[in-house]
């Protein structure tokens, strides 16, 4: 059975890459609203909820954590040289 919220994993650790790594299913948002309306803030309680499947990542270094308009923009920059 498919999954609705796949997340990457690296090497030998257990511990998976941020959420927002991730990829979604729309089927999901009645679990996050729920957690929305029950005042829980992380997404990391979907895991728990939905059917979370897991993906191995080999080779994870072409991903990069991004969580502002500057580094994004420094990131473009990066690729240009």
């Amino acid at each position: 059975m498919g999954g609705e919220f796949y997340l990457p994993t690296h090497g030998t650790f257990s511990l998976p890459f941020p959420p927002l790594y991730a990829i979604y299913n729309k089927s999901i948002l009645p679990y996050v609203n729920d957690l929305i309306d029950k005042n829980k803030k992380k997404i990391i309680g979907v895991f728990y909820t939905s059917k979370t499947k897991f993906q191995k990542m080999n080779n994870a270094s072409w991903l990069k954590n991004l969580n502002t308009q500057e580094e994004y923009l420094k990131y473009l920059q990066s690729l240009k040289t």
